[in-house]
């Protein structure tokens, strides 16, 4: 009881007659451990050239908003108080300490991802979500790599991830 009990998302659907749900960006709190989780689903990773003046949870919409990453960051919720059953404490997201960054292959062609572009999503997200470390799992062998080039070029997008994670970039420089 208390646990994921405040949560914010959304979704939108399409599909033949609407079967497929995706979710947009969703935050819930508390949940077991202590914390709060968030989604937030940028197809073509955060970049000064995605952002956008407002925000769409709706098919083919791959842009961001910095409302998004604040509604995420003033998230309130509360928790039950473990000094007194009947109190009730109340929170505020604030910032995140951690971001797990996914790079979208499949929306972004292998060339668009550069090193630039992800040092670029790190320092955006990390201004915007206030998070100090920044988690990017390489690139897997799946339905879109279809060339022997392909498999090359994800290669080396995953030694440039190890790279980025061997010597990292400043973060939170830009707002």
């Amino acid at each position: 009881p208390g646990f994921e009990s405040n949560r914010l998302a959304r979704t939108y659907r399409n599909g033949r007659e609407n079967e497929n749900v995706h979710t947009c960006f969703s935050v819930s709190a508390p949940v077991r451990g202590g914390g709060v989780f968030a989604f937030w689903r940028i197809a073509t990773l955060m970049s000064a050239s995605t952002r956008r003046a407002e925000f769409k949870c709706q098919h083919q919409w791959t842009t961001w908003n910095e409302g998004q990453a604040k509604r995420l960051i003033e998230h309130q919720y509360t928790e039950p108080d473990s000094r007194s059953v009947q109190n009730q404490l109340n929170y505020t997201v604030h910032n995140f300490d951690c971001i797990v960054m996914r790079i979208p292959h499949g929306w972004l062609k292998l060339p668009e991802i550069t090193r630039e572009r992800i040092v670029e999503a790190i320092d955006l997200a990390s201004s915007h979500l206030g998070a100090e470390t920044v988690i990017i799992p390489t690139l897997q062998f799946n339905n879109n790599v279809l060339s022997q080039s392909d498999w090359k070029a994800l290669a080396r997008i995953n030694h440039m991830l190890r790279g980025i994670a061997r010597d990292p970039p400043k973060m939170g420089k830009v707002k």
